[in-house]
């Protein structure tokens, strides 16, 4: 069935718990011979099943226990239409569909791999015309089902045929021609090609003809040329693809040659997104030649990972809340036990001590220091591929060169580094904890970094960076909830909460949003003792996030609940919220501040009254215009407090203060004044004692004024205000009309 919401059809919500269309698409697949005859109905046909497999992009394993016989119904079909090419190539085009859908992994260990489909597919490939741009979907899925059928445990020598040049031969040579491609059938000539020169019956025969092929094409360095470009593409991708499927032993002798010719490639600035994560890729494959695979004592170990029993040790202790530490886990036997075992279970490679040195130290050191470099690429593929190669390759090096890795990634951090430098040292913090390479003695300079990535946010002209850095942030945390131990992490258990509750209600972008609200369920859920867990989860769950002003207006008084996040919410709101680049931000923080009056009442009229209305008078311009919105909102939802003189006074000079400024001039005026009519607005409907004061005449001067302004917006606000102000300051102290006010009202009613 299909999880629907009101009245959207299956289809438009895409969210299915089984393969719906099995039926359909069998029926299709078997009437392609029929549907093919009219032009009409095969381009329906087409749109079909194009339309059927893009409902599963997003949950493509619900494809799985239908892809076999669908598989084979495509085969079928290819089987019995050799001799109708139109029936033919339309049914590797259905074969594509589904790898494009599942991934090509998934596809190629459904089809068949007997021995006795090795020649008639690689012949099958052979008739193929290279420049036949049309069916470029038939060469791309037999190329990948060769690239299954060169698997097979047997010697493929035994099945060349007299007089003809031998398969493993014919192969590589097909391999490399459609290695020059465009990205999908190059992609699977790469794939096709590493499979067959690291086979035991290829790989002293083959391999050193494939690497010398390899570095001539890395010669071709004018990347401009489209062609070229392929050219050193494919070589990338069939050298990354070698490096991960050989021997290391039978790879080491060229891993020198191979990185040489990858490092004399130019620079970023002639290169696009894929050549530059092709050579991050490579680099980190290559670099893997020189580090021997080793079990590294110095690991951190995570010990007890069982959901079960830190959800069951929540549980048993969230009603104590006196203290985080009654929260944490019971009985740390098992993690204890499982830290003195480890050692004995280590076996087959060598151990790493903290003396351990390579033998290609500088090459690694090089790779590496390309790698933090590309940490900074302006592609995030780049970034992400760089950061997985860091940590792939740290796991093969001793505990101080990680620290030196790690030192050279928080250096990254600072404000001097562009936001990509920031998003790029966060994945590869991630990376690192995630693979235990992050020991806990080095939480106290990772976690204030991690923290500060949370909130990042630059402005840069009319364009702010810094989504994605939020974002990768929030993946630190998840990961991090994932990697250690709650003993281990209890110290950071306050700053982390309260930081991912901050981002997940008042973060502009919703997908920042529910990163953050995975990663407080991810740290719930590992962790066991954050305070007020569960019941904050459930509030700002990851659909409940989804909406902005409803996490402004509704989940922060949800969460309000408990006093652990009502002071960072408040101090969050006024110093970062009210002053954000986004109107829109700015107006929600105001009415949030509101909310969240009842909260903690004397806080806020004690501390954050007074610090908003300075805040009105001197600050930027955007901080100001928020100010201004948030004194409003917080006199109007503190209307039964008492007010002290001094704020009383602070209150009616901030109108005057402006005036004087200039502030309402220009198109920054336009910003002052529309908050302006929204705080006098407030204040009468606070109905602050002002009725007999002379500032009652400056509120009603600038309303008139504003009344006319060219933008709607200050009309709009004036209009509001308006009723508001005449309702309560139409009359003095003792209920008598203002003799002033009689001939605004006589306008009013004309």
């Amino acid at each position: 069935m299909c999880a629907t919401v009101g009245n959207v059809s299956e289809e438009e919500c895409f969210v299915f718990t089984e393969f719906r269309h099995y039926d359909q698409v069998m029926k299709l697949i078997s009437n392609i011979k029929f549907e093919l005859s009219d032009f009409r109905k095969k381009e329906n046909l087409e749109d079909t099943l194009v339309q059927i497999f893009n409902y599963y992009q997003e949950q493509p394993h619900l494809l799985d226990p239908y892809l076999g016989k669908m598989i084979s119904a495509c085969l079928d079909v290819v089987h019995c239409s050799r001799s109708e090419p139109e029936v033919f190539h339309f049914a590797f085009r259905i074969l594509y569909l589904m790898a494009k859908t599942r991934g090509y992994k998934a596809i190629i260990r459904l089809m068949p791999h007997t021995v006795d489909d090795i020649e008639p597919t690689l012949s099958l490939l052979m008739e193929q015309d290279i420049n036949d741009s049309k069916n470029w979907e038939t060469r791309y899925v037999l190329i990948l089902w060769l690239s299954i059928l060169v698997m097979v445990p047997f010697n493929l020598g035994n099945l060349d045929s007299f007089g003809k040049k031998p398969i493993i031969e014919r192969v590589i040579d097909l391999a490399k021609l459609y290695l020059f491609q465009d990205e999908r059938t190059q992609e699977a000539a790469a794939f096709l090609l590493a499979h067959t020169v690291t086979r035991p019956d290829a790989l002293h025969a083959q391999l050193p003809s494939v690497i010398s092929f390899a570095i001539k094409n890395l010669g071709f360095t004018d990347v401009i040329n489209v062609q070229d470009e392929k050219r050193v593409c494919g070589t990338l991708r069939s050298i990354a693809n070698i490096c991960k499927l050989g021997s290391r032993a039978e790879l080491l002798p060229y891993a020198s040659d191979l990185l040489g010719a990858v490092l004399q490639l130019p620079g970023d600035s002639s290169k696009g997104i894929l050549l530059c994560r092709l050579e991050t890729k490579v680099l980190q494959r290559i670099c893997l030649l020189f580090c021997p695979p080793i079990n590294t004592t110095w690991q951190y170990q995570r010990g007890c990972r069982s959901l079960q029993d830190n959800l069951e040790s929540l549980l048993m202790n969230h009603d104590n809340k006196d203290s985080l530490v009654s929260a944490k886990v019971a009985d740390h036997s098992l993690y204890t036990g499982f830290q003195n075992n480890i050692s004995s279970d280590i076996s087959g490679y060598c151990s790493l001590t903290m003396n351990y040195e390579l033998s290609n130290t500088d090459e690694v050191a090089e790779v590496i220091d390309k790698l933090i470099s590309a940490l900074r690429s302006q592609f995030t593929g780049v970034r992400w591929s760089a950061a997985k190669g860091i940590g792939r390759i740290c796991s093969r090096l001793s505990s101080s060169m990680v620290n030196d890795v790690l030192s050279a990634v928080l250096s990254l951090c600072t404000k001097l580094e562009p936001y990509t430098a920031w998003h790029g040292a966060c994945l590869a913090l991630a990376e690192l904890g995630r693979r235990s390479l992050l020991l806990p003695s080095k939480l106290p300079e990772v976690i204030p970094v991690v923290l500060r990535a949370l909130f990042y946010d630059e402005r840069s002209g009319d364009h702010n960076y810094g989504s994605n850095v939020r974002d990768a942030g929030c993946y630190v945390c998840w990961a991090f909830a994932r990697a250690y131990h709650p003993k281990d992490f209890v110290d950071y258990v306050v700053p982390i909460a309260s930081s991912l509750v901050l981002v997940s209600l008042f973060d502009r972008e919703v997908s920042v949003r529910r990163a953050a609200s995975a990663a407080f369920q991810e740290n719930v859920g590992r962790q066991g003792h954050f305070p007020h867990g569960i019941e904050v989860l459930t509030t700002c769950d990851y659909f409940s996030v989804g909406n902005r002003a409803h996490c402004y207006l509704q989940l922060s008084v949800s969460v309000a609940k408990f006093k652990e996040y009502v002071e960072p919410m408040i101090g969050h709101l006024v110093n970062v919220r009210l002053g954000h680049w986004d109107d829109s931000i700015r107006y929600l923080a105001a009415c949030a501040l509101g909310k969240l009056y009842i909260a903690d009442p004397d806080y806020m009229m004690e501390v954050v009254l007074p610090q908003i209305i300075n805040g009105s008078i001197k600050s930027t311009l955007h901080n100001q215009q928020g100010c201004i919105f948030g004194t409003g909102e917080l006199l109007c939802a503190s209307s039964s407090y008492v007010i002290n003189e001094e704020n009383l006074l602070k209150i009616k000079e901030i109108v005057p203060a402006l005036k004087r400024a200039n502030k309402f001039r220009g198109l920054s005026g336009e910003l002052i004044r529309k908050a302006t009519a929204h705080f006098i607005q407030k204040c009468a409907m606070a109905r602050l004692p002002f009725h007999d004061d002379p500032i009652i005449e400056v509120w009603r001067e600038f309303l008139d004024d504003c009344v006319g302004h060219k933008n709607p917006e200050v009309q709009k606000a004036t209009v509001n205000a308006y009723p508001h102000f005449l309702s309560t300051y139409l009359y003095n102290r003792n209920g008598e009309l203002k003799l002033g006010y009689k001939g605004i009202l006589t306008n009013f009613v004309k």
